[in-house]
């Protein structure tokens, strides 16, 4: 059965780590809809939210048609409701991982990201509001390290 692997959590959690280390030991693709906001444009707006949100879930549709595994990260709700429904509609398994962490760690990481990735205050600030979300597997990130909580996701769903 083909899988898709949600990732929830705040900007600078360590959402993009942890995919990055399932794509290199495993046949998955990935969704990031961040990557389709900065084609769009740098500059924050509900215009650029909306269009990522539209090509990202068309780029997981296309995904999903030619039979890969997925993994999808910063898909607002809106899409990822209708990409759920095309999940489902093709048989794959939908499993869901939140990643927890508190604001100030977020703020740490973000600081230690190269420049380009970094993220203003204010940014971190409302993603941590908006997805700080507890969604099928939780996993404490102030308690367990990027390669702990690789090992808790290959453990539950990619073993």
């Amino acid at each position: 059965m083909k899988q898709a692997l949600i990732l929830y959590g705040p900007s600078a959690s360590g959402k993009t780590t942890i995919i990055n280390k399932i794509i290199a030991n495993y046949d998955f693709k990935h969704v990031d809809t961040d990557v389709f906001r900065h084609l769009f444009s740098d500059k924050r707006s509900e215009e650029r939210t909306a269009i990522a949100g539209v090509v990202a879930c068309a780029y997981a549709e296309e995904l999903v048609k030619r039979g890969y595994h997925i993994v999808i990260e910063a898909l607002p709700d809106k899409y990822l409701d209708e990409l759920k429904r095309i999940l489902k509609k093709n048989n794959y398994e939908i499993n869901e991982v939140s990643l927890k962490s508190t604001l100030e760690q977020c703020l740490k990481n973000n600081a230690q990201r190269e420049k380009k990735r970094q993220m203003s205050e204010k940014a971190i600030k409302e993603s941590f509001e908006w997805y700080s979300y507890e969604r099928g597997l939780v996993i404490d990130r102030m308690k367990n390290s990027i390669e702990e909580t690789y090992k808790k996701i290959e453990k539950e769903y990619l073993s």
